[in-house]
């Protein structure tokens, strides 16, 4: 091995060792999480803040206590800590705690009701003036965050999923799916899709001041406080009814189906003046709307503990208008990656769209939790006594191209491809191809690690052909190599002219020298499209394989060794990551180049390209196991498909040797020892006169 490249080798070495001894090695991060509850009456509180502080600075600034009053920390790093909870109408409460290293510490508190916590007395706690969970220009109330009785639920049961409305409010507070399972949960629990920083999920708000101070004092009432849909009874409205006032009532009907994750909502206004309403026309200052707005959010539920980047709100508009801000919308929705919660506006409503954001931290496990989104009605005249309704249907539930290819607005037989809310990327042809082909053969096989090598076989089968000509001429290439030596040193000065002679010869041998390349061009938009598919479909979350493989959309960790390595692709804040298939499939790429390689390359080129398994162990570390387990299998398809080449190669060979031996022994049979000597002499003479 050249000399420079042992010492690149040397140098690396030195500089990761330097660098695991300046960072804490065996220092384990700790979690804490715990639950808070109202001291009186033993009853979760939904809403609280918990706030971690060390030396009197914010480390963690209000993290949001779930429906069940829970809450969680995540990573911490060992200390001591002062960690308090605070809740508006409630005392608040802190605890001097010490960390130590590695556990799971759980610390809970009992708010005693009383005068709200002054932020301003306390200096350390340096945090947003706003109530973290008040949309920015909204007034404050203390309603929604009091203690949740049983009796303050209305419960839905379907085939798909589980839900919880708050009556108070008519909002939902809770959606599990049945179908779907949170990550690692060994308890078989649900996936949540109501986070704890969303608080007006199908909320009504008002843009007009004085209806939005109105309807503070908005008291909500529900007809049927429990639904649970069967065969017998696959579909069931309930309907929530409240009063601004003694003039404005709005009714919210929700029409809930057995095996769909669809919802119809109808909001009805009536006007009980004798003369007519005007209220909801009038404007708000700041951004100029009238009407109403129907909100969902803030955030959604993600698997990533930090939120998917990319996703949040999202709205499709009609393609005449795509770049027009005040244009009507089909439909607007909030999704992570994996689910969505969309609004679909009867299209005769005219809706408009805007992002509602306020100042929020991150919360774990939750995308956007500083955004939801706002599908604004505009404002509108209510005649004495005449109802006048509004339809809306709701997709509240996984991003499943067979459900959301199917959705339509209210009143509408054309399709609103909802389906855009799944991203498979430039490739998104080529990803829709390979998912249906993926899905054809796990209705087979049952199995989609199954699924993905049967699908890499037939990919390899299909451009075999062009594998097999593209080794046939790196072959050819071979040959040439002593020709393209000697056209190297005639013309070492003139560049030109070597690049005319080289290409004169490649045409006159029929060679092209892009040929190892061209068996690469179809692979990369497959491994685009395959890395879409795996990455993105919910029908490769928590999709199983063998082994210690259980879920082909995330690196197939064996282990984790709990060093705190800083190690791009291989480590992360749990530690370092031992994963199988990317180790054999960097020793398939080695033993792939090992038989297979491009015969009578340069020597610097394979000093390069020795180092590629490596680097492709490296980058393929932390893609998913589906993605890595296709490539693998490739490999070893390609090691097989050399083999195959290579043996059909050598026995073209042999075939036209034989037939040249036994002619020139027919020849020397023939002939006398005189006339062979006198053959042998002519073209020794021959030869030498070539080499002169």
């Amino acid at each position: 091995m050249d000399k420079r490249y042992i010492l690149a080798l040397v140098l690396i070495t030195v500089v990761m060792i330097a660098w695991m001894f300046l960072q804490p090695i065996v220092r384990k991060k700790s979690i804490i999480d715990g639950t808070i509850s109202d001291k009186t009456t033993g009853m979760p509180l939904q809403g609280a803040s918990i706030t971690l502080l060390k030396n009197e600075e914010t480390i963690i600034a209000q993290t949001l206590t779930d429906a069940r009053g829970n809450y969680s920390l995540g990573q911490v790093t060992p200390g001591g800590y002062v960690i308090q909870a605070t809740k508006t109408a409630y005392e608040t409460t802190q605890k001097n705690i010490n960390l130590k290293s590695g556990i799971q510490m759980t610390v809970d508190f009992q708010l005693s009701p009383g005068t709200p916590f002054d932020q301003k007395e306390i200096k350390q706690q340096e945090v947003s003036k706003e109530p973290v969970i008040i949309p920015q220009g909204e007034v404050e109330t203390t309603e929604e965050y009091q203690e949740i009785s049983e009796s303050d639920r209305a419960i839905i049961e379907t085939n798909y999923y589980d839900a919880e409305f708050l009556v108070n409010t008519a909002t939902v507070s809770s959606w599990k799916l049945k179908n779907y399972l949170k990550r690692g949960s060994k308890n078989g629990e649900m996936v949540d899709l109501i986070p704890p920083s969303a608080h007006d999920c199908s909320a009504i708000k008002f843009p007009g001041t004085q209806l939005k101070l109105d309807s503070i004092k908005m008291k909500w009432k529900v007809d049927n406080s429990q639904i649970i849909l069967g065969d017998e009874n696959r579909q069931s409205s309930m309907i929530f009814t409240s009063k601004i006032g003694d003039e404005l009532e709005i009714i919210k009907k929700y029409t809930f189906h057995q095996d769909s994750y669809l919802v119809d909502l109808d909001i009805t206004f009536r006007n009980h003046l004798d003369e007519r309403y005007l209220a909801l026309t009038q404007k708000d200052e700041e951004n100029g709307h009238s009407g109403y707005i129907l909100r969902w959010g803030h955030g959604i539920t993600s698997d990533d503990k930090k939120g998917d980047r990319g996703y949040g709100t999202k709205v499709h508009r009609p393609k005449k208008s795509e770049s027009e801000e005040e244009s009507s919308i089909i439909w607007a929705a909030m999704h992570s990656r994996y689910f969505t919660a969309a609004i679909i506006p009867e299209e005769e409503l005219n809706a408009q769209y805007k992002k509602n954001e306020i100042s929020n931290n991150q919360i774990q496990y939750v995308t956007s939790p500083s955004d939801a989104v706002d599908v604004i009605i505009p404002g509108f005249v209510l005649e004495p006594d005449v109802p006048r309704t509004y339809r809306f249907t709701l997709y509240i539930g996984p991003k499943d191209d067979d459900f959301l290819k199917q959705v339509q607005a209210p009143g509408s037989d054309e399709p609103i491809h909802l389906n855009k809310l799944i991203k498979l990327g430039w490739f998104w042809p080529l990803a829709k191809g390979l998912l249906w082909l993926l899905n054809a053969v796990y209705a087979v096989t049952r199995n989609y690690g199954i699924a993905i090598i049967v699908v890499a076989t037939l990919l390899k089968v299909a451009i075999y052909p062009l594998t097999r000509k593209s080794y046939q001429s790196m072959k050819e290439m071979q040959k040439l190599k002593e020709p393209l030596e000697e056209l190297k040193e005639k013309h070492r000065d003139d560049p030109q002219k070597l690049n005319k002679a080289t290409m004169r010869l490649y045409k006159e041998h029929g060679v092209n020298p892009l040929s190892g390349c061209i068996v690469q061009l179809p692979q990369m938009p497959i491994l685009f499209a395959f890395f879409s598919v795996l990455r993105e479909v919910i029908e490769m979350r928590g999709a199983g394989f063998m082994l210690w493989i259980n879920d082909l959309s995330v690196p197939d960790t064996l282990a984790t060794i709990p060093i705190n390595i800083p190690i791009p692709f291989i480590a992360d804040e749990n530690g370092i990551s031992i994963r199988i298939l990317p180790l054999l499939m960097g020793a398939a790429m080695y033993f792939q180049q090992k038989f297979g390689g491009a015969p009578g390359a340069d020597p610097r080129q394979s000093k390069m390209m020795a180092f590629m398994p490596i680097i492709m162990t490296f980058f393929f570390y932390g893609f998913p196991s589906g993605l890595v387990l296709y490539w693998l299998w490739s490999n070893v398809l390609t090691i097989a498909q050399q083999y195959m080449i290579n043996k059909k190669g050598n026995d073209d060979i042999v075939e036209k040797i034989e037939p040249e031996k036994n002619k020139e022994k027919k020849q020397n049979s023939g002939t006398s020892g005189l006339q062979r000597k006198l053959r042998e002499a002519r073209s020794n003479k021959y030869k030498r006169a070539k080499k002169r």
